[in-house]
């Protein structure tokens, strides 16, 4: 008998703005967080003098269609990416995140397309994508820095395989966590894991239809989390003991995150820029083989008539 192997490594994925170019991408992991179509079932209420359900009683109910896409985060790959996350390009490589009336009416305007292809399945279109949510993070060791996407969209169809033609793998280099730099308080930073992530309170409206009529950000509510060895001589006890006092802690600081990497000739780098977080502080556990290390997390705002919520500069170009 013939082995019928069906893997995630022969699997594509392609991500694009609807009615634009799709960029086929390496990916770590998709995940169907709620791919699923429901049934308008009058059969579970209606009293029919036995416990069996009627077939004719039910008919095609609402579908969700949620899903989670993880991978290494390139420079490459958030030159196509930001836009997507409400971020608008201007001045060249430049991303800011949109607050002007303007500038949401064109980042909310922007919706995705997915497509993806199961090796040895059929071609999965996601059209009207919008994003949820994104988290960017990395730990200490060996695996590059990731950013995770979730996506809601307003429909979902398949068609046979090879029907969409996913073409060259926009990849880039990723970022070691090494590579990585932080300022915070006004001073830089050594840490251990971080965590950057934007919540967009995502409203999902269906209305007479099955899929979704209207996807509709709400909010931004941007998070930051981090760890620091807890140490005079490394200058990070202010970390827990500032913000604990109540003038810092009302006013906050700039958060500077990015990563650098070298090939050749050619620097890439992706950073980002938070007008101004304010910590929320967490006391350190300890044990006796490890380093007291502090936990540090963070709520990010706008400066009035200052620094912005979220800039972040991405340089993909060689």
């Amino acid at each position: 008998m013939t082995s019928c192997c069906g893997t995630g490594a022969l699997s594509a994925l392609s991500i694009g703005q609807s009615g634009g170019t799709l960029y086929r991408m390496d990916f770590i992991e998709f995940t169907p967080t709620k791919i699923i179509k429901t049934l308008s079932d009058g059969s579970r209420s209606a009293i029919r003098g036995t416990f069996a359900h009627n077939s004719i009683s039910a008919t095609e109910g609402l579908a969700f269609v949620e899903f989670s896409v993880s991978m290494y985060m390139t420079a490459a790959k958030m030159d196509i990416l930001l836009p997507l996350m409400g971020l608008i390009e201007t001045p060249t490589d430049t991303f800011t995140i949109a607050t002007t009336s303007a500038n949401i009416a064109t980042a909310t305007a922007i919706e995705a397309k997915v497509v993806v292809t199961p090796s040895g399945g059929k071609d999965h279109t996601f059209d009207n994508a919008k994003v949820a949510r994104w988290v960017i993070h990395g730990r200490k060791g060996t695996d590059p820095v990731r950013i995770d996407i979730d996506f809601v969209a307003k429909s979902w169809a398949e068609a046979a395989s090879g029907t969409y033609t996913h073409g060259t793998i926009v990849e880039g280099y990723p970022y070691g966590f090494t590579q990585g730099s932080m300022t915070l308080e006004g001073a830089t930073r050594y840490f251990n894991q971080v965590r950057l992530g934007m919540d967009y309170g995502l409203l999902v409206e269906s209305n007479n239809s099955i899929y979704p009529t209207n996807l509709c950000w709400s909010d931004y509510n941007l998070n930051f989390g981090t760890g620091v060895l807890y140490s005079t001589c490394d200058s990070s006890t202010d970390l827990y003991t500032v913000p604990m006092t109540t003038a810092t802690a009302a006013t906050g600081s700039q958060l500077t995150l990015g990563w650098t990497r070298t090939v050749g000739a050619a620097t890439y780098s992706t950073s980002f820029v938070v007008g101004n977080v304010k910590l929320l502080p967490r006391f350190l556990g300890m044990r006796k083989s490890d380093f007291n290390r502090l936990p540090v997390y963070g709520t990010g705002f706008e400066v009035t008539g200052g620094a912005g919520l979220l800039v972040c500069t991405n340089d993909a170009s060689a």
